[in-house]
């Protein structure tokens, strides 16, 4: 990429920046507290979880090794299937590796990315987490989506109180 830019790196400088994306990366991937305990709360009620992400290279190396990786049964990342949100085969590529229709899906995000109209327009029921408690969130979202779902928490950990209203969003 530098190159393309008119820049010739070492290859020192080259391990050094791969070296601080891999860093920032790693940040971005840290669990909020309780987190991972709400995943193995959700599995433990069978429900099948799945992973819908806009990344780069980086978090596709790395995932095996997260605390992540073992919690969902279905991920899908925009760099290895080379379209991002809101494309519509994103949404439907998680729900055929649930093995669950895409009308039986709950989409929870935070917003970024367009995601949540897209969940709709691929018939899953969208959710908003505001993240209100962390407003350090804030700088992480990119592409806003202009549509507001019905269903919103401000914090993820709400999340089995609304998603035990079936009749919600219907």
């Amino acid at each position: 990429m530098a190159r393309r830019c008119g820049v010739a790196p070492t290859d020192e400088q080259i391990d050094a920046a791969v070296a601080a994306q891999n860093r920032g990366a790693e940040q971005v991937r840290r669990p909020r507290p309780g987190a991972l305990d709400l995943l193995d709360q959700l599995r433990g009620e069978g429900w099948r979880l799945g992973l819908i992400s806009d990344c780069s290279s980086e978090l596709c190396e790395a995932w095996p090794t997260t605390p992540y990786a073992p919690r969902l049964d279905a991920v899908v990342f925009s760099w290895e299937e080379g379209h991002r949100k809101p494309d519509p085969r994103l949404y439907a590529t998680a729900a055929e590796r649930l093995g669950v229709p895409a009308s039986k899906c709950w989409f929870v995000g935070d917003g970024g990315s367009r995601e949540h109209g897209g969940a709709r327009r691929a018939g899953m029921r969208p959710v908003l987490v505001t993240n209100a408690a962390y407003p350090e969130a804030d700088g992480l979202r990119s592409d806003p989506d202009p549509y507001r779902p019905a269903a919103v928490v401000n914090d993820l950990l709400e999340l089995p109180n609304l998603i035990e209203l079936p009749n919600l969003l219907e």
